[in-house]
């Protein structure tokens, strides 16, 4: 796995521009990164890399109806935090967690007061 892993990077480099070589290197990283957690290894960090390297090339297809390809390689890209989806989810819908927020704190005090006056 290590030696096929090695010739699609060495190709890669071969094939692709110097930033393209960058881009590769950095979501390459970031999968070493992600699979060194789980696992120390050096096959699961290199295992890792190559995941980053797929994520990219699939967020990075060109288009087609639908965008299965693209919309995975930015799940992926973003399981390994290569890139941040949830800032901009959680600015979305920030006003319903701080509403939950409050609920929750409300009733947490409730639920003191009652036990306080308990005998």
């Amino acid at each position: 796995m290590l030696k096929r892993g090695a010739s699609t990077i060495l190709k890669q480099v071969a094939d692709n521009k110097l930033g393209d070589f960058i881009a590769d290197m950095g979501v390459g990283y970031f999968g070493a990164r992600a699979a060194g957690k789980i696992s120390p290894s050096l096959e699961a960090q290199a295992a890792g890399f190559i995941y980053g390297l797929l994520a990219l090339r699939l967020a990075t297809t060109p288009g087609g109806t639908p965008a299965v390809a693209q919309a995975t390689g930015i799940g992926m890209l973003a399981s390994i935090g290569a890139i941040e989806i949830f800032p901009a989810l959680t600015a979305e819908v920030q006003p319903q967690i701080d509403e939950i927020a409050r609920k929750v704190e409300a009733y947490r005090e409730k639920l003191l007061q009652t036990l306080r006056s308990l005998p």
